[in-house]
């Protein structure tokens, strides 16, 4: 295990080429955290490069109706006679947010001893704004701090595949801070 660390930096030290000045992408994703509905979305991002190892990154996504009820809510829908459109809990319809993404370790990889493209291991923390349906039904638009980690890989010089892990903090109606976690998947081109 410490050999192919050191071989994976040795290699990510070895690439210093600037790459990726401008990319986009569309991702979709799941926020497992909520214990009453698992939340699914849909988005895109965009990003500029800041140098060898740091990016700029504005992300958006859409996740109105894309969620599945958990037991508990159908439990607590029931229980208290909710109509089926009522909020139980936050639920965001959806985000924008930008991040500062900086990428310490970038490399090479292959398959059977034939370059294929290269790896970027990225950290990220901004922020932004997502609009909440709260109890009540009541909409609003709440301040929004995120920190990111994600892997992406590059194919064929321009081809990206990346998955990202994001925990996000946000400001609710009642002043109170609500947490969540999100995992994306997505697909883009860099240049």
């Amino acid at each position: 295990m410490r050999v192919a660390l050191l071989l994976l930096a040795l290699t990510a030290v070895a690439s210093g080429q600037q790459r990726d000045i401008f990319q986009i992408g569309a991702f979709g994703g799941v926020a497992p955290a909520e214990p009453v509905y698992t939340q699914y979305f849909v988005g895109g991002w965009m990003g500029v490069g800041l140098g060898q190892a740091a990016r700029l990154e504005v992300s958006g996504s859409f996740r109105d109706g894309l969620e599945s009820e958990s037991d508990l809510g159908t439990f607590l829908r029931r229980e208290a006679l909710l109509d089926p459109d009522d909020a139980i809990s936050d639920r965001p319809l959806w985000t924008a947010e930008g991040l500062v993404r900086v990428e310490p370790l970038r490399g090479k990889w292959g398959v059977l001893q034939s370059t294929v493209d290269g790896f970027a291991v990225h950290f990220g923390f901004g922020g932004g704004v997502r609009k909440l349906v709260s109890e009540g039904d009541l909409e609003h638009v709440a301040p929004t701090g995120i920190l990111a980690t994600g892997l992406d890989l590059r194919f064929a010089d321009w081809f990206r595949v990346r998955v990202d892990a994001r925990g996000y903090g946000f400001w609710r109606r009642d002043d109170t801070l609500g947490l969540g976690a999100e995992i994306l998947l997505g697909v883009g081109a860099g240049v």
